[in-house]
């Protein structure tokens, strides 16, 4: 069932996961991890939140900039409904809340959804792939505050496959330009992706004549099979300068931050 919490910064929200809305907030409030290398946020903008989750990227920069225009997406339905109430308890009232994700073309696809670790859920959620992502992460935090000392391997496998209990869901999904047509978008200042492997199916369902309507990016990329330079070389020859990133807690592992604005 949701819970009501207070974040640090005073704002009540509902969520399931406290370890997991600690996470975000520390990443999204205090590292600021959307806005580096050069990503603003301007007055009177237009964001799109794509893989909103339960909204705090969205609370987030509303917050730091009021005038913004948000539209935030967020295919599966648990994770669409905290999205909403949180959008309502928070007084979000220059961001819309969507049902659905985007991807190369509209339709209905099956979702894994990790009920206890749900940034993960997503499209293409692979169970022991993801744990192996758990894993580093968890080994990397355990060993900072033991004095990076080593941590048995039992323990990290345990922790993880319990982070890992799976359901499924069928989730709408349409392209970004259908919903720029839909809503008469003429300019996005910020598309934030953070779609669990679904990030290159959303740049395919942009159309050429969509694409000088982005202005910035900031995109989760899970890099296991080339999708790195796919995703830097396509944003380059659309015309943007593009930096690639990784958090110290994930090295080794496939995910990374792409930052991109055009010049």
């Amino acid at each position: 069932m949701p819970k009501q919490i207070q974040l640090p910064n005073g704002v009540i929200i509902v969520h399931h996961n406290q370890s997991e809305t600690d996470f975000v907030y520390k990443e999204v409030f205090e590292e600021h991890c959307y806005l580096k290398h050069g990503i603003v946020l301007p007055e009177e903008g237009c964001v799109f939140d794509v893989g909103a989750n339960i909204g705090l990227f969205s609370l987030y920069a509303s917050r730091l900039q009021p005038s913004l225009k948000i539209f935030a997406f967020e295919p599966i339905p648990p994770l669409y409904q905290l999205l909403d109430e949180n959008r309502r308890l928070c007084g979000m009232r220059r961001v819309q809340a969507f049902p659905y994700g985007l991807s190369s073309k509209a339709g209905r696809e099956s979702f894994i959804y990790y009920p206890r670790n749900s940034i993960m859920s997503g499209r293409y959620a692979d169970d022991r792939a993801d744990r192996e992502i758990v894993k580093t992460y968890l080994r990397s935090q355990l060993q900072e505050a033991d004095g990076k000392r080593s941590v048995p391997d039992a323990l990290i496998d345990t922790v993880a496959k319990g982070a890992l209990a799976v359901e499924r869901f069928d989730c709408e999904l349409r392209t970004l330009s259908e919903v720029i047509a839909a809503q008469g978008i003429v300019q996005i200042d910020l598309l934030k992706l953070d779609v669990e492997k679904s990030e290159v199916d959303v740049l395919l369902g942009i159309a050429d004549a969509d694409w000088p309507k982005i202005r910035q990016l900031v995109i989760e990329v899970y890099d296991d099979s080339g999708q790195l330079d796919l995703v830097g070389n396509m944003l380059r020859n659309k015309g943007f300068r593009v930096v690639t990133e990784q958090d110290a807690c994930l090295l080794g592992s496939p995910v990374h931050m792409v930052y991109a604005r055009r010049g």
